[in-house]
C-alpha cells in the first residue's frame, strides 16, 4: 500500500515534467535581444557631421554669422573677417545638427499658425548648412512650445512643422550669440 503510494507520487511528478516540457517546447522563444522604440528621431538620419562644410546661423534682425571650413588647413573661420574659429565649437555643432532630435511632427501649418509658432523670418532663428557635396539643409527655428521644452521648427523644404528638442537648439543659438560676439570684436579695430 505504501509501495502503491510512492508509484502514484513518483508518477505525478512524471507527468508534471511531461507536460512542462511540453508547454516549453510549444510556448514562443523570448528574444534574448531587447528592442526598445526611440523616444526621439533624428531630423537628419543621413547626415554624417564630418561632411558640413559651412554653417550659417542668422537671427531674426538679420544678423549672424556664417562660419566655412578652411580645407587648405582644415580650419573653421568666420566668413566675414577670415579668423579662426574654435574647431572643438563647430565639430560639436556639426554633431548637433547631425544628431537634431525631434519628438513628433504636426501636420503642415496654415499661415496663423506659422505666425503662432514664431516660424516667419521676422520672429525666427535660421541655420543653414552646406556639405562637401553641395547639399543643403536649413532649419527656420520658432517659438518654445508650450511645454518649454521643444522649439517649433520648418525643416528643409518639408510642409510638416517638427517639434525639435530645445537643448540642441538652445546650444547653437549660445554658440552664435558668443561667436557672433568674438566676430564683431576680432572685426572691429
Amino acid at each position: 500500500m505504501k509501495r502503491n503510494r510512492s508509484l502514484i507520487f513518483l508518477a505525478g511528478i512524471f507527468l508534471a515534467l511531461v507536460v512542462i516540457s511540453l508547454i516549453v517546447q510549444i510556448a514562443p522563444q523570448a528574444s534574448s535581444q531587447i528592442s526598445a522604440t526611440p523616444f526621439y528621431h533624428r531630423v537628419y538620419p543621413e547626415l554624417d557631421p564630418a561632411t558640413i562644410t559651412a554653417i550659417r546661423v542668422i537671427d531674426s534682425e538679420g544678423e549672424g554669422i556664417t562660419l566655412r571650413l578652411d580645407t587648405t588647413n582644415q580650419r573653421w573661420v568666420y566668413e566675414a573677417t577670415g579668423a579662426i574659429f574654435s574647431t572643438d565649437v563647430v565639430d560639436n555643432m556639426t554633431m548637433t545638427l547631425s544628431l537634431l532630435p525631434y519628438l513628433q511632427t504636426l501636420p503642415a501649418p496654415t499661415e496663423a499658425e506659422l505666425r503662432s509658432y514664431g516660424l516667419t523670418q521676422d520672429q525666427a532663428l535660421f541655420v543653414a548648412a552646406v556639405t562637401e557635396e553641395g547639399q543643403s539643409h536649413a532649419l527656420l527655428i520658432g517659438l518654445l512650445t508650450p511645454s518649454e521644452t521643444s522649439y517649433y521648427v520648418l525643416v528643409d523644404e518639408r510642409p510638416e512643422v517638427y517639434i525639435v528638442e530645445r537643448a540642441a537648439i538652445d546650444y547653437i543659438a549660445a554658440v552664435t550669440r558668443s561667436a557672433y560676439g568674438e566676430a564683431r570684436a576680432t572685426s572691429t579695430p
